[in-house]
């Protein structure tokens, strides 16, 4: 059990010691390390929660994590992709036209350029954030927010909430688009019961926003 416990810890903690190695502050080396400390601190969130729900003597399906008809959820997940990419565009251009203020400067580090080492590590990037927000957002939060309050519209609400203020390196814009982002998930999650189809639209929102669009501009 420590031996688990300090592993997880590590994992946690592993992602600071790039910040020994020198790097641009945007773009090149300064995106790759970015990716790698990224998904070495999501795996660790996963493996926390995980360890978590062990403990308290939980199901690991509490999470979400289950494959019930996988090929029906992939495909509900890929049906309901267009939908929410077609309203999270219009979304994003109305908080433009009210003046909801963006980033004060743009992530360049989060996006790759257009080699094909980049694109390929953005890929798997993408799709171990989606795997890991799902199970830490929607499996665990809701799953820790319902017992608290019990009240599922407060579970989706409250993961919500806190989806949102992880990105509020995208401005206020950006954040108010993560938590209804999010709030689009929490209901997917809680109607289909798994965690497979809300990976899915996740996958596929960030996969268009960081590598299908930058392979498209350049």
């Amino acid at each position: 059990m420590h031996l688990l416990e300090l592993a997880v810890v590590v994992l946690i903690l592993a992602p600071s010691a790039l910040s020994f190695v020198p790097a641009a502050s945007d773009g090149g080396a300064g995106f790759e390390l970015t990716a790698i400390a990224t998904m070495l601190h999501n795996i660790a969130l996963v493996a926390l929660v995980a360890l978590l729900v062990w403990r308290s003597s939980e199901p690991l399906t509490d999470l979400g994590w289950r494959l019930r008809r996988p090929v029906r959820e992939v495909v509900i997940g890929l049906l309901a992709f267009p939908a929410l990419f077609v309203f999270a565009g219009w979304f994003d251009r109305t908080l433009q036209r009210l003046g909801v203020p963006g980033p004060a400067r743009a992530a360049t580090f989060l996006q790759p350029d257009s080699t094909a080492s980049q694109l390929l590590i953005a890929a798997v990037l993408v799709c171990v954030v989606a795997i890991a927000e799902e199970s830490v957002f929607r499996g665990y939060l809701m799953l820790r927010f319902g017992q608290v309050t019990g009240s599922v519209v407060v579970a989706v609400i409250a993961s919500s909430l806190v989806f949102a203020l992880g990105h509020g390196y995208e401005g206020l814009s950006g954040a108010i688009s993560a938590g209804v982002f999010g709030a689009f998930m929490a209901v997917l999650y809680r109607w289909r019961g798994s965690l497979i189809a809300p990976i899915v639209v996740h996958f596929l929102q960030d996969f268009a926003a960081i590598v299908v669009l930058t392979a498209l501009h350049h």
